[in-house]
């Protein structure tokens, strides 16, 4: 029996989709199992590039509710992509996780890869970790992002991005 693959819908055309493109596309290589419709973007997007990938704008990321497909959403800033996730809920449409047969995940926190934390810590809803980051023993991070590599040694406050080592204030100049 032939298994249709699941249709898919990813919003963000900027680089991170471009980049779950290629994923897709490197899991359909395998076996084909997501057929991916499109890109639903709310900004500017390079047409002509997605045209050479082969790829559709299917339009903003309101159309999501019209679409029978589930969707993963790339969008790296944390203010659209919670405001576009609320609005993805809304529907009766379902995320998907696009995860490489390759791909190795921390078994505590299978979303972000290489990630370490330490023991006691706090990630609030809506907090981004990049990459390969480190949080201290203890540290909190409250809806905030975290940029790939960095290390975290003290709370990370609402809505603020860190990258670099995250130690204290910088002293007044």
């Amino acid at each position: 029996m032939k298994i249709q693959p699941t249709p898919l819908e990813i919003i963000g055309a900027g680089g991170f989709g471009r980049e779950v493109l290629d994923l897709v596309k490197d899991i359909n290589g395998v076996a084909p199992t997501l057929d991916f419709l499109g890109f639903l973007d709310d900004g500017d997007v390079n047409a002509p590039l997605l045209e050479r990938l082969g790829a559709t704008l299917l339009g903003f990321s309101s159309r999501l509710a019209d679409l029978a497909a589930t969707y993963v959403i790339a969008i790296g800033a944390a203010e659209p992509r919670r405001r576009i996730d609320a609005l993805a809920r809304s529907t009766v449409r379902s995320a998907t996780t696009v995860r490489s047969a390759t791909t190795r995940s921390s078994r505590t926190t299978p979303r972000y890869t290489g990630l370490r934390l330490g023991g006691g810590c706090v990630i609030e809803e809506g907090a981004t970790l990049g990459t390969g980051c480190v949080i201290r023993l203890g540290a909190r991070v409250d809806r905030g992002d975290v940029g790939a590599g960095a290390a975290v040694v003290r709370d990370v406050a609402p809505e603020a991005t860190v990258a670099g080592t995250v130690e204290r204030p910088a002293l007044p100049s």
